[in-house]
Order: C-alpha cells, then structure tokens, then sequence
C-alpha cells in the first residue's frame, strides 16, 4: 500500500511538473501568449462556442467575453460601448434642439426640403459628432464579435490542455470482506482513486 501510495504521489507531483505553464483559473491575457487562435481546430467536446460567442457580442457588445468566463474584458467591451451610446444619444438631442420649430412645435423646412438650424456651425459639428459616434460604435460591436471569438478559441485550447494534464484523485472510505479461516469478516479501509 505504501508502495503505491509514494507511486501515486510521484505521478501527481510529474504531472503538476508537466503542466506548470498550465493551471487552472488562468485568464485570457496570460493565455493569449501561448495559444493562437490561428491553430484552433473545432472539436465536440469544446466548452466555448466561438460561433455564439461572436453572434452573443454582436447582440450586447461584450456579452461573448462573459460567455468564456472573461467577466471584466466583456465589461469594457459593454462600458466603452455604453459610452459612445451615451455620448451619440447626447448629440443627437443637442441636434434636435437645434433645429427652428414653428408656434406650433413643427420643425421648420427650407424650400429644398432640409431643416432650418438656429446655429448652423454648431449642426455641422453635432452632425460630425454624430457620424463619429456612429462610426465608433461599428468599430466597437465588430470588434468585440471578433475578439470574442478569438477568446473563445483560445478558451478552448486551453480547455484541452488542463484536461490532457489533469489528474483528480478522490479518497473514499471502503469495506471489503475478507476470509479468516472458516469464515468472512468486513475489512474497513480508505480506497484511493486518480482519475486522468
């Protein structure tokens, strides 16, 4: 028993020795060094769809990340998004208010069917403003689709590894019968499991 119990431990102790760079709990931005997402080949035992993990993003900006269990990368994501949303809707009403209405509330059109502005420099920069916000907010959404399934992927490959190199041992009371003479007797015990 003592033999195999120094065997045990020496197996545990080679294999946290193997997998040294690899060890549970690691983030994305340690990961990204070792693993490229260039060399991702989907298998069916991947935690982490890539696929949903972009389609996630592109519905709420970040939300891809948190699916990989990249909480705080997806909230930039959404909080930098949250921001240019906040920043367009801003403009867009400064805009609005800009623009002449008459006694009634109705906004006032030249002949050529454009609004007239109270002050015409202000609506071409809250108009710029707008376009940039506009044109941020794309750059946003498809990169964080983009990132999010980068993330995935190497999520996955990572997923493989500490699996590959993993050894969990479990130790669980046991009884066995054992024959004394004429007769069997229980033997209680501990049974010493490693899973690979």
């Amino acid at each position: 028993m003592k033999k195999f119990l120094f065997v045990a431990i020496l197996l545990v102790a080679g294999m946290s020795v193997m997998s040294a760079q690899v060890s549970p709990g690691m983030k994305y931005r340690e990961l990204k060094s070792q693993y490229s997402a260039r060399q991702y080949v989907k298998q069916a035992t991947d935690p982490y769809s890539p696929g949903w993990s972009a389609f996630a993003s592109y519905v709420v900006p970040g939300l891809g990340q948190a699916l990989s269990r990249e909480t705080g990368r997806g909230l930039r994501f959404f909080l930098t998004s949250t921001a240019i949303s906040a920043f367009g809707y801003y403009e867009a009403d400064k805009l609005m208010d800009n623009i002449v209405k008459d006694a009634s509330g109705n906004y006032v059109k030249d002949s050529d069917g454009s609004y007239q502005f109270t002050d015409k420099d202000a609506a071409k920069k809250q108009i710029i403003s707008l376009c940039a916000a506009g044109l941020s907010e794309l750059i946003v959404c498809v990169w964080s689709c983009a990132d999010a399934a980068k993330v995935a992927k190497v999520k996955n490959l990572y997923s493989r590894d500490l699996n590959k190199y993993s050894v969990e041992p479990s130790l669980y009371p046991s009884v066995q019968t054992i024959q004394a003479g004429d007769s069997y007797r229980l033997a209680p015990g501990m049974t010493l499991a490693l899973k690979f």
